[in-house]
């Protein structure tokens, strides 16, 4: 697979990835309302909260994974440990590439180019 196609598929999957995590979050909060909710005496009005907010909490159910997360997983299983940790940290964590070397022990510019090594690995594996 060609090294810019691994960027864009990766550009992606971290877009996807926070997407995710922001609806497992709205569902989190939803279902926390929905408790509070059931504690309030019976009403018409309250039956029809409750069936809202189950019907919201249904759409925002994020259990599943999309191929494209699949087929990469896959390819950063088989790194290093290091670099594994690296490249999740920067794909799945969203941390900034100084944070990453600071916690590690890496510079940012180190940090920057063990990730553009750790991309021509993965196109390399796919």
């Amino acid at each position: 697979m060609e090294i810019q196609q691994v960027k864009s598929d990766l550009h992606n999957l971290r877009k996807t990835i926070h997407a995710v995590s922001v609806m497992a979050e709205v569902r989190k909060r939803q279902i926390e309302r929905l408790d509070i909710i059931m504690c309030l005496p019976e009403s018409e009005d309250k039956q029809q909260e409750v069936e809202k907010m189950q019907y919201l909490i249904e759409l925002l159910d994020v259990a599943s994974v999309s191929e494209l997360e699949k087929k990469y997983m896959v390819a950063i299983a088989k790194l290093e440990p290091i670099d594994k940790t690296i490249i999740l940290d920067w794909l799945v964590n969203g941390k900034p590439h100084w944070k990453i070397g600071m916690e590690i022990g890496y510079s940012e510019r180190s940090i920057r180019y063990k990730i553009q090594k750790i991309i021509c690995e993965i196109a390399a594996t796919m």
